[in-house]
């Protein structure tokens, strides 16, 4: 899978591991309805599944338990809607806001989206104010 291969190829080179595997996908769903001729509506759904394998070179003890290596997963259902402004040819504002189901998480973003480029920042106002900086590469055909 294509999550985190670059973390993984960065963490690999740790003595302490033996095993890295970290895979994962989405698919999703998304319509859209133009309230005038700049601007739009749109929803979606997606499900995302996220899977990391660590293996350790020595155990460790856990709460009084040998511990070769840990395996988890992430499943998650998301709703989202947003709405999506043009101020220029090929150039726009997105606001969006996300809701997920099986983690009952909250968060939101705001980009500027120019041709190829998307710039902007993901909001999550869980226990701590978590804001991520993103960047996205688009191939439109």
């Amino acid at each position: 899978g294509y999550w985190g291969l670059l973390l993984a190829s960065l963490v690999e080179s740790d003595d302490g591991l033996t095993d890295l595997h970290v895979n994962g996908g989405y698919f999703g769903l998304t319509m859209a309805s133009s309230v005038e001729p700049k601007t739009r509506l749109f929803w979606s759904y997606k499900f995302t599944r996220l899977g990391v394998q660590i293996g350790l070179s020595e155990a460790g003890d856990v709460l009084g338990q040998s511990v070769q290596g840990f395996r988890t997963a992430l499943f998650e259902h998301t709703f989202s809607a947003g709405i999506e402004t043009a101020y220029r040819k090929k150039s726009r504002w997105i606001l969006q806001g996300d809701y997920g189901f099986r983690t009952r998480s909250v968060s939101a973003r705001v980009s500027w989206y120019h041709r190829v480029f998307e710039f902007g920042f993901n909001f999550y106002p869980e226990s701590v104010f978590i804001m991520q900086p993103q960047l996205n590469i688009h191939a439109n055909f």
